[in-house]
């Protein structure tokens, strides 16, 4: 399957569309922005950013839509692969500066997060059979950038000090998916979704937020005012990059569909 011609980019909100491109993609070409998306953090303006049911605070997520089924030869394969670069969970935060000869300048720096998937060790077209079906590694791109880590507390305005990525499926686009793994809406069955965390142990994908797994955590100073992608690696010491595996072992003919959704969460 051509992966050029089944990549498209959505935004959930309708707000932001951007181009993917990772070094290895064939996509690259034809996107040459790149897989970035840059959405601003709350500060108080009275849209909290939405709260981790593991505690902590959501910054960003990221989604993955995949659609699996047989070609016209019967031959199992990748439908549609859809990447959501990154939901907008605030409004933008205007940038502004000020000067006369009583006052001085004032000017403000916005809060900017960018967080977004890298798909160069993705396996788009793995040949589909009934076994253990990996699709390679799914990992944090390395424009990640976050220069609002004063996000936690009761308030919202209390300095985090640990950063995470959870992992989790979700409603997928193409069918109703009520359970777990990539789900198959004929039979009413999923099957086993797995991923390796950051030191390579694999855990189940569940549906919803609430069975997230927590796939990488580190935990950094208080006086620390910007993380980057250097820190998931430096303060972890472990490389932001997940494996992905199926289990068509048992599983009948037919399409299966699951949106990975994956959330940096800070506490």
């Amino acid at each position: 399957m051509n992966l050029q011609r089944q990549v498209s980019l959505l935004s959930s909100f309708g707000i932001l569309a951007f181009a993917l491109s990772a070094c290895g993609n064939p996509s690259a070409q034809q996107n040459p922005r790149g897989s970035e998306a840059q959405v601003p953090a709350d500060t108080g303006s009275g849209n909290p950013l939405p709260q981790s049911p593991h505690g902590g605070v959501v910054k960003a997520r990221a989604k993955l839509n995949l659609v699996i089924g047989a070609d016209g030869n019967g031959k199992g394969e990748i439908l549609s692969m859809a990447f959501e670069p990154m939901e907008p969970l605030v409004p933008e935060i205007e940038i502004f500066a000020g000067q006369s000869a009583n006052t001085g300048v004032s000017v403000t720096l916005s809060p900017l997060t960018t967080y977004n998937l890298e798909l160069a060790a993705f396996v788009a077209n793995p040949v589909i059979s009934n076994a253990v079906v990996s699709f390679g590694r799914l990992g944090i791109a390395n424009t990640f950038y976050d220069n609002n880590v004063k996000v936690c507390g009761a308030s919202q305005n209390g300095q985090c000090v640990q950063a995470s990525i959870r992992a989790y499926t979700t409603q997928a686009q193409a069918v109703s998916t009520p359970g777990d793994g990539l789900w198959n809406a004929d039979g009413g069955y999923g099957a086993p979704l797995t991923i390796k965390n950051a030191a390579g142990v694999g855990q189940e994908i569940l549906l919803g937020q609430n069975n997230s797994a927590l796939l990488h955590s580190f935990k950094f100073t208080g006086s620390k005012r910007v993380l980057t992608f250097a820190d998931w690696q430096t303060l972890s010491t472990l490389a932001p990059n997940y494996e992905v595996s199926a289990d068509f072992t048992l599983a009948g003919a037919g399409v299966y569909a699951a949106t990975i959704v994956l959330e940096y969460v800070l506490n």
